[in-house]
């Protein structure tokens, strides 16, 4: 593996804001850097894997991502890289990264994704689509978006043949079985349905317990009136009936 330090990354926006592929996988790389990985290249069925890291990363769940379209920027020093990479890395303009070609990147076998939006569920042609973009980008990881017809795909989950979970993967001569979670939109009016069914539980309730307070309440009177018509007479009460019956 050879190793480049000290680089400068960019985004596609600063470097030429009228060539900025929209959600590109592409990173562009010094002369100096692709000469020597195209040189480890022994056969037609090889390519270039580049793993990018940042020793000034905030993002502790990535902090180095792979990608396999690779060009020369031209310039010294100097990476262009995705604006979502960058995020995803969470890195500034012209922060300081390394760059470093792997070998042996594991293939994937399943990968999972999750839509913004669930506009796809009518497309009958949606896996084809899927494939022949993922397939384009040669490699991918995990949290990575793919977007067609502006419905956002974020990667959730990646599985080897083994069904070992990864984080990155080779798309490289390999078929990937595509599944997806429920998208976006739909969870949200998940969300909507339960919290109003909820409501009306909590409702329910508060009727029930009115009710069951008012039924304790006239229960309550009633065993109070019959306990006076019912209960023992005191003396007090038989002096009242002596005095009323002599005098008159």
């Amino acid at each position: 593996m050879v190793k480049f330090s000290n680089y400068t990354a960019i985004s596609w926006d600063l470097f030429d804001i009228d060539k900025a592929p929209e959600n590109t996988h592409s990173i562009l790389v010094p002369q100096e850097a692709l000469t020597e990985f195209l040189g480890k290249i022994t056969d037609d069925n090889s390519i270039i894997y580049v793993e990018i890291t940042s020793s000034v990363s905030t993002n502790p769940k990535f902090r180095c991502l792979v990608f396999s379209n690779v060009s020369s920027s031209y310039t010294d020093n100097v990476v262009v890289l995705p604006k979502w990479s960058m995020n995803k890395l969470g890195i500034e303009e012209c922060s300081p990264v390394t760059i470093e070609d792997i070998h042996n990147l594991r293939k994937a076998s399943h990968i999972r994704l999750k839509a913004n939006r669930s506009d796809y569920v009518k497309w009958d042609n949606i896996k084809e689509l899927l494939e022949r973009e993922l397939i384009s980008y040669k490699c991918i990881s995990l949290d990575d978006h793919v977007v067609i017809y502006d419905v956002d795909f974020t990667v959730t989950r990646i599985l080897d043949a083994q069904k070992m979970m990864m984080i990155d993967c080779s798309l490289f001569n390999t078929d990937v079985n595509i599944e997806f979670d429920r998208p976006d939109d739909l969870v949200e009016l998940d969300k909507l349905k339960m919290e109003r069914a909820k409501i009306q539980q909590e409702e329910m309730e508060r009727q029930r317990q009115l009710i069951k307070e008012e039924q304790d309440r006239q229960k309550t009177e009633e065993e109070e009136r019959l306990k006076r018509l019912n209960g023992p007479i005191n003396r007090e009460q038989i002096a009242a009936m002596y005095d009323k019956l002599f005098s008159s």
